[in-house]
Formats: C-alpha cells, sequence, structure tokens
C-alpha cells in the first residue's frame, strides 16, 4: 500500500481511499453489490455520482429516488380516539399500557398525601379481570416499590356471595394479587366475608370503626378503584338490577344474568370518597362508553357515580373510544 493510502477489509474484499489512490478502481464494496442503472452509480467514499454528489453513509452514493417504485400507493389515515363526554374528569391514553401507569402514578401520589396529611391511607378495591393488570403492575413496577403498604388499609368494594375456595370469590383474588405480595400488614386488609350471615352489617361496623378515627369529614375513603363492565355495571352494581339506594354503607345486590348476588359498597359511601378511577379499557367498552354520553345514560348503575367533595377521574384507552370525524 503507498504512503497516504488507507486500506478497508471489507466483506466482500478489500478497497483503498484517500491519498494517491484516490480514483483507482475500488475492490470489495461493502457486501454491497456495485451497479449502475437509471438511478445512478453505488460508488464508495472519493467517487462522485452523476450529479456530483458525494455518497455519506457507508460510502454509498445513491440517486434521487433510486430504487423507488413508480407506482402509487395508498395512504392508511391514522385513527385519532376522541375523549368521551363523561361526568368527571377523563385521563384518555393511546395504549392500555400507558394507561396502567397513568392509573398508578395517580394512586401512588394520592396514597404518599394521604399518609402525610392524616397518618394512613384508606384504599377500596373492586378488583374485576379489568382491574387485574393494575394490580399485578403495582405489585412488580419498582417505581411504586415505596408504595406506603404499611400505612394502609384495603377494603374490598364488592364481592360475590360464595365461599372462599370459590374461584369467583374476589377477597381470594385481592389476597392472591396484593396481600401476600405487598407486605401490608395482615390485620391492615379487610376482606369481605359476603357468604357469612348479615355480611353487610358486619363490614359496615368494621368500615365505621375505622374511618371514625379520623376527624369529621376526612373520615371517608381516600381512593376507590373500579372498572366499568361492557353492560355499563359498576362497584358490583349490574345493568338492569333494581338496587335499594341504601342510607348505609354496605348493602346486597341481587345477581343478574344467573350471577350470584353480591355484598357491595353503597353508592353513598363511593360517593362520598375522596377519589373515584374508573378504567374503561378495551374495544368491548365502546358501545357502553357512548351510551353513557348518551340520553340512555340513568339506565347504567355507571351514571350514578357522582361524588360529592371529591374527584371523578376515568381512565380509558383509545380502543375503547369512538374516532374522530374525519
Amino acid at each position: 500500500m503507498r504512503r497516504g493510502q488507507l486500506r478497508h477489509q471489507s466483506v466482500g474484499g478489500e478497497r483503498t481511499a484517500g491519498g494517491e489512490g484516490e480514483g483507482q478502481e475500488p475492490v470489495g464494496t461493502f457486501g454491497l453489490l456495485k451497479t449502475s442503472g437509471a438511478g445512478g452509480t453505488l460508488g464508495l467514499p472519493g467517487r462522485f455520482g452523476p450529479s456530483g454528489s458525494r455518497g455519506v453513509a457507508l460510502g454509498l452514493w445513491v440517486g434521487h429516488n433510486a430504487g423507488m417504485s413508480s407506482e402509487p400507493f395508498e395512504l392508511v389515515p391514522i385513527r385519532v380516539a376522541r375523549r368521551p363526554r363523561l361526568p368527571g374528569a377523563v385521563v384518555l391514553r393511546e395504549h392500555a399500557d400507558d394507561l396502567i401507569d397513568a392509573l398508578l402514578a395517580e394512586l401512588f401520589i394520592h396514597a404518599r398525601s394521604c399518609v402525610r396529611a392524616f397518618g394512613d391511607f384508606h384504599l377500596a378495591i373492586s378488583p374485576s379481570p379489568a382491574v387485574e393488570p393494575f394490580l399485578r403492575r403495582l405489585m412488580y413496577d419498582l417505581n411504586y416499590r415505596e408504595f406506603p403498604w404499611l400505612r394502609t388499609r384495603l377494603w374490598l368494594v364488592d364481592d360475590y356471595v360464595v365461599p372462599a375456595s370459590d374461584p369467583r370469590s374476589r377477597r381470594t383474588l385481592l389476597h392472591d394479587l396484593l396481600v401476600d405480595l405487598s407486605g401490608i400488614p395482615p390485620e391492615q386488609s379487610h376482606a369481605m366475608e359476603a357468604d357469612a350471615e348479615d355480611a353487610s352489617a358486619a363490614y359496615e361496623a368494621r368500615l365505621r370503626e375505622h374511618l371514625g378515627w379520623r376527624e369529621k369529614g376526612h373520615d371517608r375513603l381516600d381512593f376507590v378503584m373500579l372498572a366499568l363492565s361492557p353492560q355499563g355495571g359498576v362497584a358490583g352494581y349490574p345493568r338492569g338490577v333494581q338496587t335499594t339506594r341504601s342510607q348505609g354503607l354496605v348493602e346486597r345486590v341481587s345477581g343478574a344474568g344467573g350471577e350470584p348476588d353480591r355484598v357491595s359498597m353503597s353508592m353513598r359511601l363511593i360517593n362520598a370518597s375522596r377519589m373515584v378511577a374508573v378504567v374503561a379499557s378495551g374495544v368491548e367498552l365502546r358501545p357502553v362508553l357512548g351510551v353513557m354520553e348518551g340520553s340512555g345514560a340513568q339506565e347504567l348503575p355507571a351514571s350514578r357515580l357522582a361524588p360529592v367533595g371529591g374527584d371523578l377521574r376515568w381512565f380509558v384507552d383509545a380502543a375503547a373510544c369512538e374516532a374522530e370525524p374525519a
């Protein structure tokens, strides 16, 4: 190799460039074929194409629009989700995974704030299948490893009137998802023994006992996590079932569609909460969100969510929303 030349090893062989060697025919083309055509020549550094442009990436020069098809192609429109018009605030995210992050961030901030203000945090969850991914993420995501479980009291919003051994038992599901893994003291996790005699009165007494430690006006749940069902049910209240508008805190709700009865926190208790977060995720929720926006909303139990002195926040993904008109 003459002085001033650089020798480069390549897949296809070797070439020289620079110094006195510039301008001589290269040997090897970095594994790419040296071709010529209508678009121009595929050259190497030191060589110029027909227009005088020097190659940059990988030492290749490509003529304007070289290799592009002249056939027309159809542009695919991008679907833009329309934010549903719901009572309260709507948090809209493109993907379900981002929706989980948004809700858990809200929960985490709320928990820390309540512990600072009141010394504890009262969290109530309706552990439906739609909520499971949120609870699983809460357990393994390192962003929430400082969640104040030692200062948290965990409540069950609703449960089927079935034994704990029944696969539908929500107390068992919540225990497996959170209680076993979170480090919360067992005495601070309040399972709802829905199949027990007079379960409603027993759970209400427990709620009054622990919420009563707070000063008047703050004796309420801090965060309630619910999921909207495709039928418009929420918090254990199915669509089409008449419920007693109880002045108590817990009531028994008749089952629908062959399901067992449930024991559920009353809408009075839920609406007294500091924050009510409702998950509406997936394309199967799109029809019921449409009903929620129209005159038929009053038929749905979800329409009864109306916190007094608190916030109602819907966590919705794009799949559950109608598209913006073109």
